[in-house]
């Protein structure tokens, strides 16, 4: 009876509540598929019984949970791979969170694992507490309308970002797992110890492998991103110098012009006509260099920067 009582008052809304959480990171509501919702907290909580009746020690069941979970995203919501193991892993750091916050308020007040759970009343004291962080939690991300990914760029470096933040969460629960257990252990039983000294061993090693590997994703992101302000920036430089070279062109093709021209009187001996021409081309220039300056000198009179800019971009 207290195991059907457990697994229907506990598992299924603590099942139902990670849930919850990791799919309002996502600003994804749980009853959008309430249907799939309840499948997956009744579905997840067999395993979960299931460990704890075979007695697996703390370590190995919660990374089997959180494999169950990444699954269960993956199949039954369809969501990819990436998004499946970021969400799995909120919700087992939530769990281990919530766990630790219970346990360390207990403590605090020294009263310690074997004693919590010896009456029914801190029983379900207890069990209320800890859902009850999780249902604070999930609330606080819905009224929030808090949507994790409005803070990765929406651009094609968006994977190594995510790819980092995803790295960085699976060694932050590593963390989690070592520090928790140097801290609750100690003041505990013996049933609290999660880790033996060689498997202490394996997830250093592991969170090593982990920071190497953020260390090479950071430095890809951080290349990528600077040839992207390298391109964005050089690309005006690269329009002006081609607008520099087409007017160069035009310069060119008009002073051609005018030398064929008087080339062509030259060799008929039109020297007069050459010469007025000569003198005509001279007043048109002075006469342009007046309009220039007047124009420059109305431009420099203008307060607003960004009129001025507007004007001398425009300005021949």
């Amino acid at each position: 009876m207290d195991f059907i009582l457990r697994f229907i008052l506990v598992d299924i809304p603590e099942a139902f509540l990670l849930l919850t959480i990791a799919l309002a990171l996502f600003n994804h509501s749980v009853f959008e598929k309430w249907k799939a919702a309840l499948s997956f907290a009744i579905i997840v909580s067999i395993p979960g019984e299931l460990l704890s009746y075979l007695e697996v020690s703390y370590q190995p069941k919660v990374l089997l949970m959180y494999l169950v979970y990444v699954l269960f995203f993956l199949f039954l919501y369809r969501y990819n791979i990436l998004k499946s193991v970021f969400m799995g892993m909120a919700a087992i750091c939530a769990m281990i969170l919530s766990e630790s916050l219970v346990i360390m308020i207990y403590n605090s007040q020294q009263i310690y694992f074997e004693q919590m759970l010896s009456t029914t009343i801190q029983t379900i004291t207890i069990r209320s507490f800890y859902l009850g962080n999780f249902a604070l939690l999930a609330l606080c991300l819905r009224i929030s309308k808090f949507d994790i990914t409005r803070l990765l760029p929406q651009n094609r470096y968006n994977r190594y970002l995510f790819l980092l933040v995803l790295v960085g969460s699976i060694e932050f629960l590593l963390i989690l797992f070592l520090n928790t257990s140097f801290i609750l252990r100690d003041n505990n039983t013996s049933s609290m110890i999660m880790y033996s000294l060689k498997s202490q061993m394996i997830i250093q090693i592991l969170i090593l492998a982990l920071f190497i590997i953020i260390v090479i994703l950071f430095r890809i992101y951080l290349n990528l991103t600077i040839n992207r302000v390298e391109e964005e920036t050089g690309t005006p430089y690269l329009s002006s110098i081609h607008d520099l070279m087409t007017a160069i062109r035009s310069i060119k093709h008009d002073c051609l012009n005018h030398y064929t021209a008087i080339n062509g009187f030259l060799k008929k001996g039109y020297v007069d006509l050459a010469k007025e021409y000569v003198e005509q081309l001279l007043q048109e220039t002075v006469s342009g260099e007046k309009k220039m300056d007047t124009s420059s000198q109305a431009l420099e009179n203008i307060k607003n920067p960004a009129v001025s800019s507007l004007l001398q971009s425009n300005h021949p």
